[in-house]
């Protein structure tokens, strides 16, 4: 019965991602869905984009696929033209020591710099910051809705939980901190969520 819920959520995952490519010509984007919230933050969930019936993640580096790089340069149009000339700037950092990790903040930050809405940063973070989800974003309680417009647009390259946190960050100051191990699917889509490697997997 188990395996039976996990195979129907997990098909349900792939329709999503599935879904989103349809709609990624059209410069859309999925907002993230929110699990739990409270005063200090909320803890988002970002979809599994892929065209496989069977998703494997694997800890080797996926270069991004053409599909996947048009929808997020799409996307993110669409979230800059919706700001209006807001300045908006969204830093991407990774804890040094993996490579595939700074890869994948790497590519997430050019996105994000070439669309003049953030950048990346290779820079040390405390191992006394890692949390159980791997990827916290860190904002403005203001700021929040821009926040989970830019994970959306990026949920080709990103997908799993993410800790959104709220700061003393001076307004449209955001970073996206990317602190644990990730796994690409066919796709180069990352996740650092183990929920969603597990049920891949099975």
């Amino acid at each position: 019965m188990k395996k039976t819920i996990l195979f129907v959520a997990t098909l349900a995952l792939v329709a999503l991602g599935a879904l989103w490519f349809m709609n990624s010509t059209g410069g859309t984007y999925p907002l993230p869905k929110v699990l739990d919230s409270n005063a200090r933050g909320q803890l988002l969930a970002l979809p599994v984009v892929t065209t496989e019936k069977q998703i494997t993640w694997k800890p080797e580096w996926v270069p991004a696929s053409q599909p996947g790089q048009d929808a997020v340069q799409q996307a993110l149009a669409s979230v800059v033209e919706e700001l209006e000339g807001a300045p908006v700037s969204l830093s991407v950092m990774a804890h040094k020591g993996l490579a595939s990790r700074e890869q994948i903040a790497q590519r997430l930050g050019e996105a994000l710099s070439q669309n003049g809405v953030g950048r990346y940063q290779l820079q040390p973070l405390n191992e006394g910051e890692q949390q159980k989800v791997g990827v916290v974003l860190n904002c403005a309680v203001a700021d929040s809705a821009v926040a989970k417009k830019l994970l959306g647009a990026l949920s080709p390259y990103l997908g799993g939980r993410v800790a959104l946190l709220y700061g003393a960050q001076p307004a449209g100051e955001m970073t996206l901190e990317l602190l644990g191990t990730p796994f690409f699917n066919s796709q180069g889509q990352a996740t650092f969520d183990p929920n969603m490697i597990n049920r891949g997997n099975e």
